[in-house]
């Protein structure tokens, strides 16, 4: 059954992992969020004849071991959005699950979006419900685990200040396209070189897109600059940003002696608050402002805070 890609009616988008406090919570730009029920399950099933063209595979069907399942505990409610693709709609849905995932909730996931409220769907005619499987690979590192997240009124408060600032910036500057995407699809990723490969490649694209030389000491030093004032903390922050960097570098050729576990989540923290605090800001920084933030510390922060 096909996904309407050109309705004007809201769409709704599962949430599991989570539990929500009782009531709705409107987090801005029409994008609301309510507790639900629903279970989306996929049974193996096997078929031992090939189907004709358009067709299902015909009987009898035998079922495998194994499947895989997820309760549904809070839907998000997605406003119509004039002139919008589907593809658009999908791409703000994953703006909005990148910042509970960043900010509130990192082991959300987000197995199916229905065009009607999930509450309603049991009783609704077949041909009034569609259901579109979403997020349904494993995730292979979890930040935090599952049974610890409660989406409160008070965890969601920055991420109804943060959307709009969020859209804008993420669409005028592919940069920060890129980081959000890196932080967010990180959990999803099997090997943590790759992960890491990433996390680094969205810190180079905002911190030294020149690729000068000495990039491990410009990076470095804009990131450290950028996250802390002048004093001990910058120092401490640039130390550790350079050995971050030693690690992306033995992933990027492969070493054998790589561990990064440590080394991604470290890197992830630092990329993380890097992004919050320009969305914060809501000001994306120029090379000139991190130039001047290195070697004209206190004037620099006043500019790019």
């Amino acid at each position: 059954m096909r996904f309407p890609a050109d309705s004007e009616d809201p769409f709704y988008v599962g949430l599991a992992g989570i539990n929500v406090e009782e009531g709705e919570v409107n987090l801005g730009m029409g994008v609301l969020l309510r507790p639900t029920f629903a279970h989306l399950m996929a049974p193996f099933l096997l078929a031992f004849a090939p189907a004709r063209q358009g067709c299902a595979h015909p009987a009898p069907w035998k079922a495998a071991t194994g499947g895989l399942g997820w309760d549904i505990h809070a839907e998000i409610e997605i406003p119509h959005i004039s002139g919008a693709s589907l593809d658009d709609r999908l791409t703000f849905v994953r703006t909005v699950l990148a910042l509970i995932r960043l900010w509130a909730c990192p082991s959300i996931l987000a197995p199916v979006v229905s065009t009607i409220r999930f509450a309603t769907a049991a009783n609704a005619p077949d041909n009034a419900a569609h259901f579109l499987p979403f997020e349904v690979e494993p995730m292979h590192m979890r930040l935090k685990s599952a049974s610890d997240c409660c989406l409160s009124h008070e965890s969601l408060g920055w991420i109804t200040t943060a959307l709009p600032k969020t859209v804008v910036l993420v669409d005028r500057h592919p940069e920060l396209d890129m980081a959000m995407v890196a932080l967010d699809r990180s959990q999803f990723v099997r090997e943590p070189a790759l992960i890491l490969m990433s996390l680094w490649a969205a810190l180079e694209a905002i911190f030294s897109p020149d690729k000068a030389a000495e990039l491990k000491f410009r990076v470095a030093a804009r990131i450290a600059s950028y996250l802390e004032p002048a004093g001990a903390g910058r120092l401490e922050l640039y130390k550790k940003v350079r050995k971050l960097y030693d690690a992306r570098s033995a992933a990027a050729h492969g070493s054998s002696k790589l561990k990064p576990e440590f080394s991604l989540i470290e890197t992830y923290s630092v990329l993380r608050r890097a992004f919050i605090l320009i969305i914060d800001r809501n000001h994306f920084p120029t090379q000139q402002e991190l130039e001047a933030l290195i070697f004209s510390p206190e004037d620099a922060h006043a500019t790019t805070a």
